[in-house]
């Protein structure tokens, strides 16, 4: 009798719990969807950024200016309602941050929301007062409107580069060549809570200077395969709910206690980034009651693995030990992030894109942290198919796919404007300083003769 009232009630629970997150998933594809209308009304600013290369300060800049940067932007965050979100669709903005290399030259832009313009544009000018910034069309949405299938366009192809040439001009390439983007999204290898290797550990050994971290990405990007193709880096990112670091925090402590611990296993990758949502409504309502089930069936079955939070050697190596490494992240603001990467092939050759953008990902492998954290391939897709024409257009529209969530100082380490150090070849400089005209200067109106 008793044990078939504990099945009964057994059943009914996990009916409740399946039940919820049916109408869980259910709502946020709803959300999504309104989002995804929503900001496509928000008006956006393409911002081209050069930098003067003659900047005493450039090698004392870079990354470290760039995450104070990030930290004034997460100013931009404001609370929003779950019924506000679910009925009219308003969301975090977003803001992509992007490097390209069009027309023989590596370009850095920002795209944000116009009415963040001007604080963006502050910003930059009180780190860089010789900046040069202009607003140009947006680089990825004019760069090509691929048709499909490519064959039917390769007869025309050598006269169209033709008339490239002829016409060519600082906005970039006309929309009626034909062409191929082959474009990826990188993901965390592991749990979201364990960092990448930031730029603080890339240091000149003999002279204690600042490594450009971005040496790797744009050697990658300036050897394009033909002249008239274009490649690019995009990192989006928007505010996260700041509840996002108090439940991380009780996820690790919990892994540190033994629950969860399997190493790098899939279940534990899963709970890190099941059990931080910031919703405090499905934290009481789901995860807490959950929760206290699944720790007594851990202690129950003996499956608990408490840590060795100390570990000497690493320290002496790093700074830090394995488990104290996600407290130097959870102390950070935070964004939601999808990085993708996009190469563009006139030709329309398939192998040599893909190739491209498979180079371009290898190059953030100075990230990787042995049995830590590092970035990788979660998708590849090329627009001669369905999957690749849906990344395309994710990239066009600055989309956030399955966002990972990374700290201030990993975005700046992935982003930020180059350093007077960066070998590169064809960075686009800022060669000539712009200065005021003389206040006394005769102006016609006054002088009509």
């Amino acid at each position: 009798m008793e044990f078939g009232f504990l099945t009964t009630a057994l059943i009914v629970i996990i009916g409740i719990v399946l039940g919820y997150n049916v109408l869980f998933s259910l709502i946020s594809w709803i959300i999504r969807k309104r989002e995804a209308v929503w900001y496509g009304k928000q008006p956006m600013s393409m911002l081209r950024m050069l930098v003067p290369k003659e900047d005493e300060d450039a090698p004392t800049k870079g990354p470290i200016v760039m995450e104070q940067i990030f930290n004034t932007l997460y100013g931009t965050f404001k609370p929003i309602g779950f019924f506000r979100r679910l009925f009219t669709g308003e969301a975090q903005p977003v803001m992509s941050f992007e490097i390209a290399h069009i027309d023989g030259q590596i370009y850095f832009y920002s795209y944000i929301p116009k009415k963040y313009k001007r604080l963006i544009e502050s910003q930059l000018y009180a780190q860089y007062p010789e900046l040069e910034i202009e607003e140009i069309e947006d680089t990825i949405a004019s760069a090509l409107e691929v048709s499909k299938p490519f064959e039917s366009q390769k007869k025309s192809f050598q006269k169209a580069i033709q008339k490239y040439s002829a016409e060519k001009t600082s906005k970039g390439f006309q929309s009626m060549l034909p062409g191929n983007i082959c474009v990826a999204e990188l993901e965390l290898q592991q749990p979201i809570i364990w960092p990448f290797k930031t730029y603080e550990f890339f240091v000149d050994k003999d002279d204690k200077t600042q490594v450009d971290t971005l040496s790797s990405l744009t050697s990658s990007i300036s050897k394009l395969h033909h002249d008239y193709d274009q490649a690019w880096f995009q990192l989006v990112i928007r505010p996260q709910r700041p509840l996002w670091q108090k439940y991380s925090l009780e996820a690790f402590e919990l892994i540190k206690k033994g629950y969860f611990n399997t190493r790098w296993g899939g279940l534990t990758k899963w709970f890190v980034r099941w059990y931080p949502s910031p919703w405090f409504w499905h934290y009481w309502l789901i995860k807490v009651p959950i929760m206290g089930t699944i720790k007594l069936f851990w202690k129950g079955f003996g499956l608990m693995n408490p840590v060795e939070t100390v570990n000497m050697l690493e320290k002496k190596e790093v700074g830090f030990t394995y488990w104290e490494l996600p407290n130097k992240k959870l102390t950070k603001i935070a964004f939601q992030s999808t990085i993708r990467l996009g190469y563009l092939s006139r030709a329309g050759n398939i192998f040599e894109s893909r190739l491209k953008v498979e180079e371009m990902a290898a190059s953030f492998n100075q990230f990787y942290w042995a049995e830590v954290n590092g970035l990788q391939i979660a998708t590849i897709e090329d627009t001669s198919t369905r999957a690749g024409m849906n990344l395309y257009e994710a990239m066009k529209k600055r989309s956030m796919n399955g966002p990972m969530i990374l700290g201030v100082d990993e975005l700046s380490t992935l982003y930020h404007l180059p350093m007077k150090t960066l070998e590169t070849s064809n960075i686009a400089w800022v060669r000539a300083k712009k200065l005021e005209p003389p206040a006394e200067i005769p102006i016609p109106q006054e002088f009509p003769d």
